[in-house]
């Protein structure tokens, strides 16, 4: 019988994994902060990206960075259960990836559903 293999934590995985949890989480205040101020602009012009996407782009950094942690746990551990746990978390992660880029498309092309558009960007509220 081989010995039983064991998986270093990759540290440069783990850096970058706790990365982009913080910029999700920044994405995540700047959804709250779009909602509770009835003033609020995008900071900057030269972002790449619609102010009514802001919820999307949430979703898509929450979803990247479930992908990102799943797999470095995956990386430092082995065995059926680790396995099954990626292949859930991953799916995850890409359902919601997907979900987020389809909203981006839809809320910055027909400002649709206006449910996810901040209340500040609505049609009809300047």
């Amino acid at each position: 019988m081989a010995p039983e293999r064991r998986y270093a934590l990759n540290v440069s995985d783990l850096v970058l994994s706790l990365a982009l949890a913080g910029l999700a989480g920044f994405s995540v205040t700047t959804v709250r902060r779009a909602w509770r101020d009835p003033d609020w602009r995008p900071f900057g012009q030269g972002w790449r990206f619609s102010p009514r996407a802001v919820v999307a782009r949430a979703v898509i950094l929450v979803s990247a960075t479930v992908i990102l942690g799943v797999l470095t746990v995956a990386s430092a551990t082995s065995g059926s259960a680790a396995r099954a746990i990626t292949a859930v978390g991953g799916l995850v992660g890409i359902v919601g990836v997907l979900a987020g880029g389809v909203l981006a498309v839809t809320l910055t092309s027909f400002g649709r559903p206006a449910s996810l558009v901040p209340p500040s960007l609505r049609a009809g509220t300047r």
